[in-house]
This record gives C-alpha cells, sequence and structure tokens, in this order.
C-alpha cells in the first residue's frame, strides 16, 4: 500500500462536516481544527481530485511531521500565501500542492 492511499479526506453523511485522517477506517481522525471524530458507517470519502487547499495543506503538514521535518511545517500555509500574492489562480495552486505533498510523501 502506498503512503498517499493512508491518507483521507471524508464527509460525514449527517452533518456534512468535512475531517481529514490518516491510516485505516479505524484510525484516529480529526476535523481540521483538531477536534476527535469517531469513525463510523455514514462517512464518504472525498476524492484527491476535489480536496482543498486547507485540506492539502494539513496533509502536507502531517506528512512533515511525520518525516521529521518540524522546522518547515508552516511551509504550505506560507507556499499558498505566496501563491495568492502573486496572482497564481486556484486550480494552479491545487497543481502546485498536489507536487508538494507528493514530494513530501517521497521523503517519508
Amino acid at each position: 500500500m502506498e503512503m498517499s492511499e493512508l491518507w483521507h479526506v471524508c464527509i460525514d453523511n449527517e452533518t456534512g462536516k468535512r475531517f481529514c485522517y490518516y491510516g485505516f477506517w479505524d484510525a484516529l481522525t480529526f476535523t481540521l481544527d483538531g477536534e476527535y471524530v469517531p469513525v463510523s458507517e455514514g462517512k464518504t470519502e472525498v476524492p484527491l481530485e476535489e480536496w482543498t487547499e486547507v485540506e492539502l495543506c494539513w496533509m502536507i503538514t502531517g506528512c512533515m511531521e511525520m518525516a521529521g521535518i518540524r522546522r518547515l511545517s508552516n511551509l504550505p500555509r506560507i507556499s499558498i500565501k505566496a501563491m495568492k500574492e502573486c496572482g497564481v489562480e486556484g486550480k494552479q495552486r491545487l497543481e502546485v500542492l498536489h507536487k508538494m505533498l507528493d514530494a513530501v510523501q517521497g521523503c517519508m
């Protein structure tokens, strides 16, 4: 199983709240605010292509933390800010974040 297959973004079918987690369905999960969410039935996985910038940044930061790259854990937020200031469009920002996620996963 590849590293990317262990990262997930899901939607709670009842509340519509999105959350991210690493691991299998029985793993601990957290919202983007750090709130614990028990994994159970009634969740729909969001395809990688539909992850938001915030979710991609969260995953990249998680990968960096797991790889021991703590000093740069704010890199995704810095990158997004710089891309917005330079006028990089939303789709291009998502492409950059996908490349960052692939690169960071290669360090793990």
